[in-house]
């Protein structure tokens, strides 16, 4: 395995964002376009998002444009999942399905298994990739190349935006307004970006102390913002080693609300849409339970909470997890600061990089 490293990455990541929004939205809406007059050439069924870690949290962070925007019937499913379950489903090839698979390394093991898997059951296949070349991309009937120059080793960030947009990007093209309908709100957004990851080095070092100090966080959003709570906690995890929970307001709720002790963090991600009723409750709910409560929260505002992390405006909900993700990086690198910690570390040397590597060296062949 690799060494660890400084978690002071994660602040030059966020602090090349929004360059990385403006060059890649016509180059990777380019791209899309093209894919997107292949698939629709012949009829096709619902859209299956397929990746693991950061891949996976934003599918589920896109899953909704694909619904609204794209007016296609879609899943976000873990590669994994994806491979031992759906695609051997008889309904997975009755239904002419597109199988997005997403990769920034574009070596991903199981997710180019998946894509093999699904064009050989007969689906469309496109990949997403960081790697045009490598064994992901080769899987696919049609990639789209997320390109990311001067990319650092680093719990991802950087990637994680480039994929989600390559995602946003291929649902509009999908719909009936086609890329046109969205591009210009896009455009608007690399400044917003930027003034988010601004502020959020300077909101988040308190809160970072009160992470570090409790050592658990749990992280909620709805609708698309709950992929976006999954990639937070993510940050934390692997940049700080801080137990951090993603949990869907209606499910903190029932379930994690009675979570002891009383004064572990909640960090609400309250972005305007359907699920802002929501999370604006869980927020207030937190507070009256004695939790500390963290607001991540637009110009709108309407969340009351001693530690707010502004985010720089309002946009559509589909689009707001290019926003409301920007914090994560500031977070994570400011807890592992003050826990001594880097990112990446925790397992032994030698400790396999993925797990169809530890399946094969662990555990003993059933032959």
């Amino acid at each position: 395995m690799a060494a660890s490293i400084d978690p002071d990455v994660l602040f030059r990541q966020a602090d090349r964002l929004a360059d990385d929004l403006r060059t890649l939205i016509p180059i990777v809406g380019e791209r899309v376009r093209a894919v997107a007059e292949h698939l629709r050439s012949t009829p096709h069924g619902p859209v299956y998002l397929v990746g693991c870690g950061d891949s996976h949290h934003a599918a589920n962070a896109a899953r909704m444009s694909y619904h609204s925007m794209g007016e296609v019937a879609c899943e976000a499913v873990s590669a994994r999942r994806f491979l031992d379950y759906d695609v051997a489903s008889p309904a997975f090839r009755r239904g002419r399905p597109v199988v997005v698979g997403a990769s920034a390394s574009g070596r991903t093991p199981v997710v180019a298994e998946a894509i093999d898997a699904a064009r050989r059951a007969g689906a469309r296949t496109v990949a997403l990739t960081g790697d045009a070349g490598g064994p992901v991309a080769e899987a696919a009937r049609h990639h789209v190349a997320l390109p990311l120059p001067g990319l650092e080793r680093s719990p991802g960030v950087r990637t994680y935006q480039a994929t989600l947009l390559a995602m946003l990007l291929l649902a509009a093209e999908l719909g009936p307004a086609g890329l046109d309908g969205v591009v210009a709100e896009l455009e608007a957004l690399p400044e917003h970006v930027a003034a988010t990851a601004a502020t959020a080095r300077a909101a988040t070092g308190d809160i970072a102390e009160v992470i570090a100090e409790w050592g658990t966080v749990l992280v909620t959003g709805g609708g698309p913002n709950h992929g976006t709570a999954q990639f937070v906690a993510a940050k934390l995890v692997e940049t700080a080693g801080t137990m951090a929970v993603a949990q869907d307001p209606e499910e903190w709720w029932h379930v994690e609300r009675r979570f002891r002790p009383s004064g572990t963090p909640v960090v609400v991600l309250a972005a305007p849409g359907r699920s802002f009723e929501q999370t604006r409750a869980v927020a207030a709910a937190a507070g009256e339970l004695g939790r500390r409560v963290v607001a991540v929260t637009g110009p709108a505002g309407g969340i009351g909470s001693r530690h707010v992390v502004p985010v720089a405006t309002d946009t559509r909900e589909e689009l707001s997890p290019l926003l409301y993700h920007v914090f994560a990086a500031s977070l994570a690198a400011q807890v592992a600061r003050h826990l001594g910690r880097r990112a990446f570390d925790g397992d032994p040397p030698g400790f396999p990089g993925s797990l169809t590597a530890f399946r094969r060296s662990a555990i003993p062949s059933s032959d």
